[in-house]
C-alpha cells in the first residue's frame, strides 16, 4: 500500500509538472503574439517540492536542540557555581563561629575543664588556670580532683553522673589558696549518645562566702548587742529608780543615814549606766571609724592608759612594771591601737586578786620575727577554764561579782586587732592572764620620742 500511494503521488507530481509546462508555453505564444517577451522579464514561480527543505529543517531544529543542550550546561554549571560558593560560605561561617566560640571559652570568667572518662583534664580555659593558680598548659593530663589538697572537701562532687551535677567545695588551691568554688560537671557524650567525658564549669565564690558568713556574724553580733544592751541599760536604771523610792521613804521616816546610803547605792548604778553608755558609744564609733596610719609610741600610750584608771579600787596597791624595747619604730591606726592597750589594762586592774599581797600588773614590748609583741600580764583573777571559749565575745564578763563593766572590752580588743591585721592570743598563767597582740611591723620616720612611763 505504501509503494502505491508513493507512486500515485509520483504521477500527481508529474502531472502537475507537465501542467506547468504547458502553461509556460502558452504564456509565451501570447506573449510572442503582442509583441512582449514577458518571458524575459517575468520571472516564472516555480512550486518548490517540499522535500527540497528538509536539510533546513535539520539543521534549524540542530541549532534549536544545541541551544537546548547549552541551556541545560549552563544551568548545571551555575548549579554547581552556586553549591562551590554555598560550601564557601559555609566554611567561612564555621570558620568565624570557632573564633566566636574560642574567644568566649579564652575570655569566660568562669574556670571551664573537660575531662575524659578517667577524670583526666584534656583542656583547660586560662580562667580555670587562673583560679587555681596554675598555666593552662600545665593542667592538660593531670586528675582534675589531684589538683587540690588532701584537705579539700570532695565529698559531693559526682564526675561520673549520668545528669549535670551541681557541688560546693571548699578546698586548696594547688597555689596553696583556701578556696570555696561553685561546680556544675556536665557529661559530654559523642555522635552515638555514649559519655565520653565531662565538661566542667566552676568558679571562684570564696569571697562571697566569707562576705555572706560576715554579715551573718555581724546579724547575729547586732541581735545579741540589742539585746544585752537594752538589758544592761535597764538593770541600772530600774536599781537607780528603786533606790530612789527607799531614799524617799527613808527621808520622811527622818532615817538620814539609810538615805544617804541609798544615794551612795543610786550614784554607783548610774555610773555603771554611764560608764556603759560610754563603752557602747565607743563601740559604735570604733566600728565605723576611718583612721590615718601614724607612728606609734608605746610607753605613751601604756602612762595613758594607767592614769586613766588611777580612780579604780586597788590601783594603788599595784606593782606596775613596764618593759619597752627602745628600738621599735612602726605606723599603725592609733587610735585603735590605744583602744587595745587601754582596755587590755583596764582588765588587768579590774580583775586583780584581791587576796593576793602584791598584785602585779606587767607590760612588755619587744619585735619578734619582724613583728612587734605587745604583752600585758598580771597575776590577778584569771578566766575561768570553761568561759575562755567565749571570752571576745560581746558582753561577756566573767567575774560581776568583783567588778562592773560592760562585757565589751576584750571583744573590742579583738575587733580593733583585726581591723588593723594584728592578732590576738591569750595565755593562762598561774595565777592571772597573759594577753599577746601581735602587731604586723610597718617601719615609721623617725621621731624623738614621748616620755616613758614609769
Amino acid at each position: 500500500a505504501s509503494v502505491m500511494l508513493a507512486y500515485a503521488e509520483d504521477q500527481r507530481i508529474a502531472e502537475n509538472a507537465q501542467m506547468r509546462s504547458a502553461l509556460v508555453q502558452a504564456e509565451q505564444q501570447l506573449a510572442t503574439i503582442n509583441g512582449e517577451s514577458r518571458a524575459a522579464t517575468t520571472p516564472v514561480r516555480a512550486v518548490s517540492d517540499p522535500r527540497e527543505f528538509w536539510p533546513v529543517y535539520i539543521l534549524i531544529g540542530g541549532f534549536g536542540l544545541a541551544i537546548l543542550v547549552f541551556a541545560a550546561f549552563y544551568a548545571l554549571w551555575q548549579a554547581q557555581q552556586a553549591a562551590e560558593l554555598s560550601s564557601s560560605d559555609q566554611g567561612l561561617l564555621l570558620g568565624r563561629s570557632k573564633e566566636r566560640l574560642r574567644s568566649i571559652f579564652d575570655n569566660a570568667g568562669d574556670g571551664i575543664c573537660g575531662l575524659n572518662r578517667e577524670g583526666e583534664i584534656i583542656f583547660a580555659n586560662p580562667a580555670a588556670a587562673h583560679i587555681l593558680g596554675a598555666e593552662a598548659d600545665d593542667l592538660t593530663g593531670d586528675a582534675f580532683v589531684s589538683l587540690f589538697g588532701p584537705q579539700a572537701e570532695l565529698g559531693s562532687l559526682d564526675l561520673s553522673s549520668q545528669t549535670r551535677s551541681h557541688s560546693e567545695l571548699a578546698l586548696h588551691s594547688p597555689d596553696g589558696r583556701e578556696l570555696v568554688i561553685d561546680l556544675t560537671a556536665t557529661p559530654m557524650r559523642n555522635h552515638e549518645g555514649d559519655i565520653s567525658g565531662t565538661v566542667v564549669i566552676f568558679r571562684d565564690i570564696t569571697e562571697r562566702v566569707q562576705t555572706e558568713q560576715e554579715l551573718r556574724s555581724a546579724n547575729s553580733e547586732l541581735e545579741e548587742f540589742a539585746y544585752r544592751t537594752s538589758h544592761d541599760l535597764r538593770s541600772p536604771l530600774v536599781s537607780a529608780v528603786a533606790l530612789m523610792k527607799t531614799v524617799s521613804a527613808s527621808i520622811e521616816n527622818g532615817r538620814i543615814e539609810a538615805a544617804s546610803k541609798g544615794i551612795q547605792l543610786t550614784v554607783s548604778a548610774l555610773e555603771g549606766l554611764e560608764r556603759l553608755v560610754e563603752d557602747i558609744h565607743e563601740f559604735i564609733r570604733t566600728k565605723s571609724e576611718d583612721e590615718e596610719d601614724a607612728a606609734i609610741e608605746f610607753p605613751a600610750l601604756v602612762q595613758g592608759a594607767l592614769d586613766r584608771h588611777t580612780y579604780l579600787d586597788g590601783y594603788d596597791r599595784l606593782k606596775i612594771e613596764t618593759d619597752f624595747d627602745p628600738n621599735i619604730q612602726f605606723v599603725s591606726k592609733l587610735h585603735r591601737t590605744d583602744l587595745i592597750v587601754n582596755n587590755l589594762i583596764s582588765n588587768a586592774i579590774k580583775y586583780s586578786d584581791p587576796a593576793q599581797a602584791e598584785p602585779i600588773l606587767r607590760v612588755t614590748t619587744y619585735a619578734d620575727q619582724g613583728n612587734i609583741i605587745l604583752s600585758v600580764e598580771d597575776n590577778g583573777l584569771g578566766i575561768p577554764e570553761d568561759q575562755r571559749e567565749h571570752m571576745f565575745g560581746m558582753f561577756k564578763r566573767f567575774h560581776p561579782k568583783v567588778a562592773f563593766g560592760s562585757g565589751l572590752g576584750l571583744y573590742m580588743v579583738k575587733k580593733n586587732a583585726e581591723i588593723i591585721g594584728a592578732q590576738v592570743a591569750y595565755q593562762p598563767r598561774d595565777p592571772g592572764s597573759r594577753f599577746t597582740v601581735t602587731f604586723p611591723a610597718v617601719s615609721a620616720p623617725h621621731q624623738p620620742s614621748l616620755e616613758r612611763a614609769a
